[in-house]
């Protein structure tokens, strides 16, 4: 068995690198094709309450407003009605691909 490694950081110059090595696309086009997929996915959450968002097959991003007094940010003396709270989500497919391939790697 594989001893507990240091973590790895990918940052966004990493990914673009990684689909640039596996598509025909330039690193400029990819840029900005994810940042502008990021603007669109803060702009979704910003206009509606409660949103769901599937970025690709195994990955939901979701925001939510709930009213403050049904959260613990009531006691953090926070003066709004309502909390805004984030999440994603790996359905439980990704996980098993993942799982998979890592196994494989073994």
């Amino acid at each position: 068995m594989r001893g507990i490694s240091n973590k790895k950081y990918y940052n966004q110059d990493s990914v673009i690198r990684q689909v640039m090595e596996r598509t025909n696309y330039s690193y400029k086009e990819i840029y900005s094709i994810m940042n502008t997929v990021g603007d669109v996915i803060v702009d979704t959450f910003v206009q509606d309450e409660n949103v769901e968002i599937k970025l690709f097959p195994g990955l939901k991003l979701n925001s939510r407003y709930i009213q403050t007094d049904q959260t613990v940010s009531k006691n953090l003396d926070i003066n709004s009605k309502y909390s805004f709270f984030m999440s994603a989500t790996l359905s439980d497919y990704f996980k098993k691909k993942v799982r998979k391939l890592h196994n494989k790697k073994l």
